[in-house]
């Protein structure tokens, strides 16, 4: 069963999105991330994260996640207090290839 992770915040945009994605990029792959969107709307800017496991999320989160926020002198307080989060474990999960 696949985990999903929904975070939409404020003022979040894409450019911070694309800056933290360059930096966990030069470690190497998210061990256990299926499939990740980003993009925003008028309730703010949401990525939508879709993990093996909770387990797994909760590690990338611990381990790397938190690292990049601070290396992007991003202090973790300001964005848990303007971010909410929508998290479940699927019934059903397909994934196909972009066109």
């Amino acid at each position: 069963m696949a985990y999903v992770h929904i975070a939409t915040g404020t003022p979040q945009t894409l450019d911070h999105f694309n800056d933290a994605m360059d930096l966990l990029a030069k470690d190497g792959p998210l061990d256990g991330l299926i499939a990740r969107a980003a993009g925003g709307s008028d309730l703010g800017f949401h990525v939508v994260s879709i993990w093996e496991s909770k387990a797994l999320s909760d590690r990338f989160e611990a381990e790397r996640l938190f690292a990049v926020f601070n290396q992007l002198d991003i202090p973790i307080e300001t964005l848990m207090a303007t971010t909410s989060f929508t998290t479940f474990d699927t019934d059903y999960l397909a994934v196909h290839a972009a066109p």
